[in-house]
């Protein structure tokens, strides 16, 4: 890639992905499209929204969205309906719902929509390649973003979850296209001084948070949360001086990278090598301190399923 993630993430807002269809292989962009910059392969896969998110959608952008109809509409996938109810139940959520119904009544709708779309992608991709660990992951990622950003006055926690769900779905997308991904997964995590995304350029011509770009914008995503994923491997000192990301854009930035040292570290007892130049960078600038943090940990380590031997 000549340019890096931080130069053209905003020159890729709002273009749309040429030569993307639903379902099928990805194709290169125009010359005049400003995704010509975004380096992707042919024969990438971008998984398509199923049926039951565009009628969601619909019914979300409603002035009132109706609950019963909303409720209909995931009862029409009962593979979705059974994960949505059996992700609920989980120690990170808490809520033990009789129905979907129910569910919604509890949780509220953007929450709802956000657990659903987090489902969806898995299902989406889970039968054509085992990434177990991964899901696992990102599903950690958005249970801990969650409790950050409860923290924060003014940000939502639904938006926070949605974007851990999908900050790393390109690695899903790129795993199905490149049987040897994996080998590039084990070669980035052992490469300290090397930025990861680089490695994967080098090995495949393209990298996780270009392709987690185009399939948010794709499932049609957020703005601010797909301009994150694009840029969530840059350095966070970067993006926070930078005076073309937005000042949202830059608080959900440090959300996710909080969010992602809580889990990684509840999970693997381990800190992310990056984490002690990051931490003191993201707590200022969401206006944290050093023992509110301490409390984060502490609720997400309540809150969360942490499974052994994982």
């Amino acid at each position: 890639m000549s340019q890096s993630n931080l130069q053209y993430a905003h020159s890729a807002q709002n273009s749309a992905p040429n030569g993307t269809q639903t379902g099928t292989a990805a194709t290169s962009a125009s010359a005049n499209d400003a995704t010509a910059s975004l380096n992707i392969p042919n024969g990438l896969f971008i998984p398509p929204q199923p049926r039951v998110l565009i009628d969601l959608k619909r019914e979300q952008a409603m002035p009132v969205p109706d609950v019963k109809r909303v409720a209909a509409c995931i009862g029409q996938d009962p593979g979705l309906a059974a994960a949505m109810l059996k992700t609920l139940s989980s120690p990170a959520y808490g809520v033990r719902a009789s129905s979907i119904t129910h569910a919604i009544n509890m949780l509220g709708l953007p929450r709802i929509f956000s657990i659903v779309n987090g489902l969806a992608l898995r299902a989406q991709l889970q039968g054509k390649v085992k990434l177990d660990r991964f899901w696992d992951t990102c599903a950690d990622t958005a249970a801990a973003c969650t409790v950050v950003a409860k923290h924060v006055p003014g940000l939502s926690p639904d938006e926070c979850m949605l974007l851990g769900l999908f900050h790393e779905c390109g690695v899903a997308v790129l795993a199905l296209r490149f049987p040897e991904y994996k080998e590039t997964l084990r070669i980035a995590n052992e490469t300290l001084n090397r930025k990861f995304t680089d490695i994967e350029e080098e090995r495949h011509g393209t990298n996780h948070a270009v392709v987690g770009h185009l399939v948010a914008k794709h499932w049609a995503l957020p703005e601010d949360i797909r301009e994150v994923i694009l840029l969530h491997h840059e350095k966070v000192s970067d993006v926070l001086k930078n005076p073309g990301i937005t000042q949202h854009q830059k608080t959900l930035m440090c959300v996710l990278k909080i969010g992602e040292y809580i889990s990684h570290s509840a999970r693997r007892a381990t800190m992310l090598h990056d984490w002690e130049v990051n931490r003191d960078l993201c707590l200022d600038h969401l206006g944290l301190t050093k023992q509110d943090f301490n409390d984060l940990v502490h609720d997400f380590e309540a809150t969360s399923l942490l499974e052994e031997d994982y």
